[in-house]
């Protein structure tokens, strides 16, 4: 193997309570002179259903949730060479619907999420790394600076109904506020009080407890505002 690995640790760090997460599949697409390998959660294989009591459990060891995997980049070789790597598809189906909300729409929603970097150097790693997903025909994106440990930021997949705006929502996030905020309880106390603020100003952004975390939407009766 090469120099300048990078790993993503991943995490389901929101899901309400009776519904459910499906990790389907999981594939890479991997030019060549790159690598990539992906080391699932113990106990895991696909298709995995994740439920609200493992995010408990989870919560209880990490305090971020239910530990997905870590997803590994790296040049193969010397690292003499630079371009665009690896990435990783995640397809997934998000099903149920919130058991304190028997009026929300049931759901058995597939999306994608897909996780790589910008281009890497001929001796550096990327500058940062990259995630988009997809449900239906809403895409996002987030970006996130690459530090300099093997190891990055953990990053949290976040899904929420939102019932004044009788919307679903899905994001990831690894901004050190929002782990913080997890860390502490804070983001399990603004779901169970159904309090996570909405905006569209600047796409559809949902913020828990004043970190804003950029998400899609889907699921919904209608959207107020839009």
């Amino acid at each position: 193997m090469g120099i300048g690995k990078m790993t993503i640790p991943l995490y389901l760090t929101t899901l309400p309570e009776g519904m459910t997460f499906t990790l389907t599949s999981v594939s890479r697409d991997v030019p060549n002179g790159f690598w990539a390998h992906e080391s699932l959660a113990s106990n895991i294989t696909l298709p995995h259903t994740f439920q609200h009591s493992d995010i408990v459990t989870g919560r209880d060891t990490n305090k971020r949730g239910a530990r997905v995997g870590d997803f590994s980049l790296m040049t193969d070789g010397s690292g003499l060479h630079g371009g665009q790597g690896g990435s990783f598809v995640l397809k997934f189906t998000i099903a149920g619907r919130p058991n304190d909300h028997p009026e929300a729409p049931a759901q058995n929603t597939e999306g994608t999420l897909t996780i790589g970097t910008s281009e890497w150097g001929f001796f550096s790693r990327p500058d940062q790394t990259n995630f988009s997903w997809q449900i239906g025909d809403q895409h996002r994106t987030y970006t996130a600076k690459t530090p300099t440990l093997v190891y990055l930021d953990d990053s949290c997949l976040a899904i929420a109904w939102l019932p004044d705006q009788k919307i679903y929502v899905f994001g990831v996030d690894n901004q050190q506020d929002f782990i913080v905020k997890l860390m502490q309880g804070g983001v399990s106390a603004i779901l169970a009080g159904h309090k996570v603020a909405w905006s569209t100003a600047a796409g559809s952004v949902a913020a828990f407890g004043g970190v804003a975390v950029a998400v899609v939407t889907f699921g919904a009766g209608y959207i107020d505002g839009i």
